[in-house]
């Protein structure tokens, strides 16, 4: 079973997010900020990161850039919203830093679990003696 660590400074979508991940069979994570992320991360690793971009005490960015120094095989996706083009910015920019995948939010849960997929392979069934 795949871990998914979500970081969010929002309550609601760390709640929605995991509910629905689980609900698919994931283990989940959940985060309130990019420094309880990365604390957490040093006690259990994860396969996949989805982390917001603006947050308190360590944002989205510098999660991935973190990340990508220890662990550059993981796969991080990006996301965030807003009415403002600096939001796109931040996108491209997570991008550049090594985002596997972003998106913006308002998202389909079915976008962020074809999202998932794609970056994740298929967990082959025990093979049988």
């Amino acid at each position: 079973m795949y871990h998914i660590l979500v970081i969010d400074d929002e309550n609601l979508i760390r709640t929605l997010l995991r509910g629905y991940l689980e609900s698919k069979g994931f283990s989940v994570g959940v985060a309130q900020n990019g420094k309880q992320a990365l604390e957490l991360f040093e006690k259990q690793t994860a396969d996949l990161i989805i982390t917001d971009v603006f947050m308190p005490e360590k944002d989205g960015l510098e999660v991935v850039m973190a990340l990508r120094k220890k662990r550059p095989d993981i796969p991080i996706v990006v996301v965030s919203g807003g009415s403002s083009k600096g939001f796109r910015d931040m996108l491209h920019i997570a991008k550049t830093l090594g985002a596997a995948r972003v998106l913006e939010k308002p998202f389909k849960l079915e976008e962020l679990l074809a999202t998932v997929q794609a970056l994740l392979p298929p967990v082959s069934p025990p093979a049988k003696s």
